[in-house]
């Protein structure tokens, strides 16, 4: 069976995580894996401006420019999102985002929302980078090997967004995905076959789920 044909995993109860940190047993990146967070919808709320919008090869270039003309807004971070990103970093993930944001605004929205100390910025995508959404993992692949020395390997790769079109946009890079029903019905997220669906970061799912697709940990 296909990861396109599978039923997507729902997890309803924490899962505990007895691994012990990659980083302390000397992984290497390229076991250790990567995970992709999307910004908006999945680490912090999106701003009013933002919701409903769901456009799979919305032009970058217009999002870049909407993001420039106003000010940030200072969102918190979702419930969950701080300790799942310190859990994930201390089990030797490298983590980064891909983001329609311009990299000044995804850097000062997760600084302002204290989630920016595990996350990589050099190896991410920006809307700045390219002008369709489903360019960007290629530029994550090319940034990555730059900083690393190593190819990146989608079977170590995951993404976690909130949203239809961060699934389509993952598995058009081969790479893993789990999103989190902040603001789209499962049942609309189930359609588009992901690899994982969770209703709320609970940092004990995902780090599992992570775990489970990438297949990195003892």
């Amino acid at each position: 069976m296909s990861s396109q044909d599978h039923e997507p995993i729902r997890i309803d109860e924490p899962v505990c995580i007895v691994a012990e940190s990659a980083k302390m047993h000397g992984m290497s990146v390229e076991r250790a894996g990567l995970v992709i967070w999307d910004v908006d919808g999945t680490l912090i709320p999106a701003d009013a401006d933002d919701e409903g919008v769901d456009e799979p090869h919305r032009q970058m270039d217009e999002v870049v420019a909407e993001e420039e003309s106003e000010p940030a807004h200072d969102q918190p971070a979702y419930p969950g999102a701080a300790d799942t990103l310190k859990i994930l970093d201390a089990h030797g993930l490298v983590q980064t985002v891909l983001t329609d944001n311009p990299r000044s605004a995804a850097e000062l929205k997760l600084r302002s929302a204290g989630l920016d100390r595990h996350i990589d910025f050099d190896i991410g995508a920006f809307g700045s980078d390219a002008r369709d959404r489903f360019d960007l993992p290629a530029v994550v692949a090319a940034r990555f090997e730059s900083k690393y020395g190593k190819p990146l390997s989608p079977a170590h790769t995951v993404v976690i967004g909130d949203a239809p079109h961060h699934i389509d946009c993952a598995r058009q890079a081969r790479f893993g995905v789990i999103v989190v029903a902040h603001r789209t019905p499962r049942e609309e997220l189930a359609e588009h076959s992901p690899d994982a669906i969770v209703d709320v970061l609970n940092p004990n799912v995902v780090v599992a789920l992570v775990q489970s697709l990438t297949s990195t940990w003892p």
